[in-house]
């Protein structure tokens, strides 16, 4: 929020101030563990609950709107060209001694195979959630991939994995960006 006239350092201009507040709707999205306990799952609700209703007020004390977005499919999607892609780890050693890049949904990376896109996994996401703000079909790649049977959904997997890491190519590949030799 720039609502006290910060100014950035790069441009020596004041920030753009904002007008809204996006905020991922977190109803549906309680952890597993969280899940088979009663007990935990009322409290971690209450706290989501209070969270947002105090940043609500926040931000109607500074005159922004809130508006609540689901966030389905907005990590496994790129933000800009709206292909599936993946996300992933770089870190630790391989078999070989060298970088290990690791595909997990709870990746701190997010790579695109089609546009060669890659960022942060939560920049990506958050650019989702902006862009599901002004259009319902960011995330058709998403929905279409989630319709697929589970051994489709493997195998495009695979194939994206295959993509993001194949020597193939070239500048693009994974392992050449982070200095892992194939």
């Amino acid at each position: 929020f720039n609502v006290a006239g910060d100014i950035d350092p790069k441009t020596n201009q004041p920030y753009p101030k904002a007008d809204i507040l996006l905020l991922e709707k977190m109803d549906d999205l309680i952890p597993k563990a969280e899940r088979a306990r009663g007990v935990n799952k009322m409290l971690v609700a209450f706290n989501r609950a209070r969270l947002v209703k105090h940043l609500k007020q926040v931000a109607a004390d500074l005159g922004l709107m809130v508006f609540e977005i689901i966030p389905y499919g907005t990590a496994q999607v790129c933000s800009r060209c709206g292909a599936l892609g993946r996300r992933y780890t770089v870190g630790g050693k391989g078999k070989d001694g060298h970088v290990a890049i690791t595909f997990d949904p709870a990746g701190q990376l997010y790579a695109c195979p089609s546009c060669h896109y890659r960022a942060s996994a939560a920049h990506n996401a958050s650019a989702n959630l902006h862009n599901r703000f002004y259009s319902d079909r960011t995330c058709d790649s998403f929905v279409a991939y989630m319709k697929q049977p589970p051994e489709c959904k493997r195998a495009i997997v695979r194939e994206i994995e295959a993509r993001l890491i194949s020597p193939a190519s070239g500048t693009h590949s994974l392992w050449r960006m982070h200095g892992v030799k194939s």
